[in-house]
């Protein structure tokens, strides 16, 4: 919290004692006796049944409305606000494109409303089918949280938020829908084709000069038939199996002839 400035306003009566406060509280100024400060508050906030109330422990506040009128020429005091603060806010479209980043981002505050970069949350996905289910973690960039979802498939998801160890839960839902670049234009742009044809010094055909691109093409050299052939030779025999043949031959001979004793 920042200074108040109560260090600069005049002093406030209180009853001379401990403060004992039984319920979850703040102080956000402290008593201070001649000059030393005390750990019995001034003036605190104190969370009742998740309501925060404001506790002045002093007397003769006339005083501080002065001082306050004689250095912002205002009497204005709040200590109060109707407006309702949530602590988990979620950021996210009805509908996404696939081909762009599906990005969901959050933000988490304490019971002070302080932002709180401690915070564990994560985000679960169900699609609108059944078919599939997905879980993934928020990560903190800066002051808020963010989750990637691109890698989802096309399809309508429903959604829940919840900061792990608290019963703070944000819902939802949202569209991812499938995108063809190419489906998004139903005819051809004339004019950047004129443009890339002029450029590369050639000719735009439309359905009805077909029969000139036919033309143009048989004529054209650039389209010049190309025959290519490849000539692979091989022997009938292999010679390693014949020589291995030709051996096993004259072993037979020498054999023959070693036995009936010609050699």
């Amino acid at each position: 919290i920042d200074d108040l400035g109560s260090s600069n306003f005049p002093p406030l009566e209180d009853i001379f004692g401990d403060i004992v406060i039984n319920k979850p509280s703040h102080n956000l100024i402290n008593q201070t006796i001649n000059g030393f400060e005390t750990n019995n508050p001034l003036f605190s906030l104190i969370d009742v049944n998740g309501r925060k109330e404001a506790v002045l422990f002093g007397e003769n506040i006339w005083r501080w409305r002065a001082q306050s009128y004689i250095e912002n020429n205002s009497f204005q005091q709040f200590t109060a606000s109707n407006k309702r603060r949530e602590r988990l806010v979620i950021d996210y479209q009805s509908f996404y494109y696939g081909v762009n980043n599906v990005k969901i981002s959050a933000q988490y505050f304490d019971k002070n409303y302080q932002s709180d970069p401690n915070a564990n949350i994560i985000i679960k996905l169900n699609s609108s089918d059944g078919s599939s289910s997905f879980e993934y973690p928020f990560v903190l960039k800066n002051n808020f949280y963010e989750v990637d979802l691109s890698s989802l498939p096309a399809n309508q998801y429903d959604f829940k938020v919840s900061v792990l160890g608290t019963n703070i839960v944000k819902s939802g839902s949202f569209e991812l829908i499938p995108f063809n670049i190419e489906e998004q234009f139903l005819g051809a742009n004339v004019t950047k084709l004129q443009q890339i044809a002029t450029n590369k010094e050639n000719k735009i055909y439309t359905p009805e000069t077909i029969n000139e691109l036919m033309e143009n093409i048989k004529n054209d050299n650039t389209f010049l038939p190309i025959q290519k052939s490849k000539i692979s030779i091989k022997a009938l025999i292999d010679w390693k199996y014949l020589l291995g043949f030709l051996l096993l031959l004259l072993s037979i001979e020498w054999f023959a002839r070693k036995y009936k004793g010609l050699i």
